[in-house]
């Protein structure tokens, strides 16, 4: 896969990571993004993007899209209640780099996501 973006990872002010990607979509603030709102996928009653327990988007019929992902303040986990925090957002960074990495090496790889709030 060619990468177009590389993302630095600082903790206390050390490099810890380092992540190439093809699209990074950004977005903070304290209300849903307009660019969510208007996504044409699954969103809880808080506008926040649905997905499975591996983090991927699911469609507005609640079919996972593959190879879409969603984390941080603008998505949730389907039936499952977390904040919208830093330190939960974290968590599934953490997870979604370690389960893309394992994924590049067995396409099988089955592994849900566990967050602690």
């Amino acid at each position: 896969m060619q990468s177009f973006i590389t993302i630095y990872f600082y903790f206390l002010n050390k490099l810890k990571k380092i992540l190439d990607v093809g699209i990074v979509v950004w977005a903070t603030g304290l209300t849903a993004n307009p660019f969510v709102k208007d996504l044409h996928v699954s969103k809880s009653p808080s506008n926040r993007i649905i997905t499975d327990d591996h983090l991927r988007v699911l469609d507005e019929k609640q079919n996972v899209i593959e190879n879409v992902y969603a984390l941080g303040d603008c998505a949730t986990i389907q039936d499952v209640e977390l904040p919208a925090t830093a330190q939960v957002a974290s968590q599934k960074s953490i997870w979604l780099t370690k389960y893309l990495n394992a994924k590049a090496k067995d396409p099988e790889k089955k592994c849900p996501v566990k967050i602690h709030a």
